[in-house]
């Protein structure tokens, strides 16, 4: 299973797809690096299938029938035929198989957000969520969101954060930490780990590949207007804000039920620092609650709490950071890697920041489809709620 996993790895994150291409042909062209990606995956399972339990004839139909679906899907956007595109995707993912492995984000789970500064800017608290309703016009493309639709992206660390802007000088980033409130489900595409390889998960794993492998393309040329490598995943998007915005005009109201976005893989993991790969997932978690003249998604809103933003400049000035290694830390159950990101900068700010209070925003939702009832059992027929002076409410 090991030399299976070293050269699945290869694939993901796709760096040079344009090297799988024959030197005969344009190497320039993502739909035939795509599509020789997606083959050399087949070969991959045809060539293990000893080793990978008996379904593995089974899998492969279902990979080779996803891997159709998704070359259709590009070359029906290349031809400008978008809503073809999109219905591709949508016989890949309406599948009761993704359905069936969704991932639930649970209460206290800790995230981060930062955004780039200039010199000693600030940032509000509010400035660290999703860009306001009122200003979509500066929404521009990103993996998994498309111009003028405001999508709240978060990492699993600060590194994550840091490595997504492009490695800009780290004093430059406000940093905000974002802890989750109130539990809500996403799609999983993260690359998988070598021992979901050796659990029961195996099958479902192996199906999931070809539509990981699409997601996780690194940019070639990252001025382009147009990015290839984001047409699967702003059609995977499409498909969870079309499906959330029909059961919402249907009346829906337990909102914590609907999926809400996409935890992924950074493309841009690296070993340059020795740091773990797991701090390298990121959710990407577009506006559900679009209505009235509210600036941000009440939906979203609702489902964390997080700081006002520092950054490391800041807090270095105010209480001097140190790196010291610690025997406890030697001797703990930490791997080489989690003590090195420990004890970097990044670790540093968020051991200090794990101690800074949370706040909510002012726009909530509260699922009303819940039955509340007092300690003894019995209905109540009014729920009182208490909220600072100045928070409007509005009833649904």
């Amino acid at each position: 299973m090991d030399e299976f996993y070293e050269e699945l790895r290869k694939l993901m994150p796709l760096k040079n797809w344009s090297d799988l291409i024959s030197e005969e042909r344009e190497k320039q062209d993502f739909r035939e690096g795509l599509s020789c990606a997606l083959d050399a995956y087949v070969s991959l399972l045809k060539k293990y299938k000893a080793i990978l339990g008996p379904d593995i004839e089974d899998i492969i139909i279902k990979v080779e029938e996803c891997n159709i679906y998704i070359k259709e899907c590009v070359n029906y956007y290349y031809e400008g035929m978008y809503s073809l595109a999109y219905e591709s995707i949508v016989k890949i993912v309406s599948d009761s198989f993704y359905k069936d492995s969704y991932l639930s984000i649970q209460p206290g789970c800790v995230l981060y957000k930062a955004r780039t500064i200039e010199k000693y800017q600030k940032l509000t608290f509010e400035e660290m969520f999703h860009i306001p309703l009122n200003q979509r016009g500066i929404v521009k493309t990103q993996r998994y969101s498309a111009p003028g639709y405001p999508c709240l992206y978060l990492g699993k660390s600060i590194n994550v954060c840091w490595e997504e802007l492009g490695r800009p000088r780290f004093d430059d980033l406000m940093i905000s930490r974002f802890v989750v409130k109130n539990e809500f489900q996403v799609l999983d595409l993260r690359v998988p780990q070598k021992d979901e390889l050796e659990s029961d998960r195996l099958a479902e794993v192996l199906k999931k590949i070809p539509l990981i492998m699409s997601v996780s393309i690194v940019v070639i040329d990252t001025d382009a207007s147009f990015k290839p490598e984001y047409i699967i995943p702003q059609l995977i998007i499409e498909y969870i804000i079309t499906n959330n915005r029909n059961e919402y005009k249907e009346g829906k109201r337990d909102l914590f039920s609907f999926i809400l976005g996409v935890y992924y893989m950074s493309t841009h993991v690296n070993g340059d620092l020795d740091f773990s790969e797991d701090i390298f997932y990121n959710l990407a978690l577009p506006v559900v609650v679009v209505n009235g003249k509210e600036k941000y998604c009440q939906l979203l809103s609702s489902c964390f709490e997080w700081t006002d933003p520092t950054s490391y400049y800041y807090e270095d000035i105010k209480e001097k950071f140190g790196s010291d290694f610690r025997d406890e830390d030697i001797d703990s159950k930490l791997t080489k890697n989690e003590i090195h990101y420990k004890y970097s900068k990044m670790g540093e700010l968020e051991r200090r920041m794990s101690e800074f209070p949370l706040k909510s925003n002012k726009y909530l939702v509260i699922n009303t489809d819940e039955v509340n009832l007092d300690s003894n059992g019995k209905m109540l027929n009014k729920l009182e709620i208490r909220a600072d002076p100045d928070t409007e409410w509005t009833i649904k």
